[in-house]
């Protein structure tokens, strides 16, 4: 159960053929230090001082079983380039670091049936998966995505968090049961495509600023038994069903916010919105 520290004011490398392990691993001091092989942290990974951790342009894996705690105030402490971080405790595990534009990982892995907990915004450059039977729980932060979100059977928590997906090309939502969103925005060239599989829905908000949405033959919902909020400055839905949950009492408009009335629909090149404006307030509530 020992902590291993690496605390040099230069360049430090860690090697072992077919990988290392340690208990507690602690990068610290002023320097950078470089992965030569995969490694595996049992308990809590640390990047602390004005330390830095690079996981090589070889792009060598980590895989912890207890909390990530960031702590260096150097301007990027953690290195991702195209590694992958797993996440694989047995107990319940935490991401934090003092990075006001949070943490930021290449390939995310959630491999945690206790579950992962964030207590910062997290940033995936590549694609975040939630394997089966685990637990990711937003814990109200931010997700950004550039690459795919695949849940293979996983719960993801969100709290009120936002997921925006900003990639520079197709992103792709996997998990056959359904995944459920609290924000949901997209900013991405696009579009962002439902799997062949699955449905989502969006219980806060659905803020489409750029970017279409390919429903793939699935329905995308906004709203869960409660009224939902939709934003747009750019984007079309279209090639599935989108459902919207209207409350009985409410004013239906599509042009005022929150954009109760309208339904962004269309092709993937033309606008073809659906615009619904009450002159009377619904006096049921329900799905359309």
């Amino acid at each position: 159960t020992n902590t291993v520290t690496f605390n040099g004011t230069g360049a430090q490398t860690i090697t072992k053929p077919g990988g290392e392990t340690f208990y507690n691993l602690t990068i610290g001091g002023s320097g950078t230090t470089t992965l030569a092989s995969n490694i595996t942290v049992q308990n809590n990974m640390t990047i602390s001082g004005t330390a830095a951790f690079d996981v090589s342009v070889s792009n060598y894996s980590v895989t912890v079983a207890g909390n990530w705690n960031v702590t260096s105030t150097v301007g990027n402490p953690f290195i991702e380039r195209s590694g992958t971080v797993t996440f694989n405790g047995s107990a319940a595990q935490s991401i934090t670091t003092v990075l006001a534009t949070g943490e930021t990982f290449y390939y995310l892995v959630i491999n945690n049936t206790a579950g992962v907990t964030l207590n910062s915004t997290v940033n995936v450059t590549a694609e975040l998966t939630i394997n089966a039977g685990t637990i990711l729980n937003a814990n109200n932060q931010n997700i950004n995505i550039a690459g795919n979100w695949t849940n293979n059977g996983g719960t993801f928590t969100p709290g009120t968090n936002t997921v925006s997906f900003n990639g520079t090309g197709i992103q792709t939502i996997t998990k056959t049961t359904g995944e459920i969103f609290y924000n949901l925005t997209t900013n991405t060239t696009g579009p962002l495509t439902l799997a062949a599989s699955t449905d989502v829905t969006v219980t806060g908000t659905l803020n489409m600023t750029a970017g279409n949405y390919n429903l793939n033959g699935r329905t995308l919902t906004l709203g869960n038994a409660a009224v939902a909020t939709l934003v747009r400055t750019a984007g079309i839905i279209y090639g599935g069903t989108f459902r919207r949950y209207l409350a009985s009492a409410t004013i239906i408009s599509s042009t005022a916010a929150p954009l109760y009335g309208l339904f962004p629909m269309g092709t993937s090149t033309d606008y073809r919105p659906v615009e619904i404006n009450s002159t009377l307030n619904p006096t049921a509530s329900g799905y359309i």
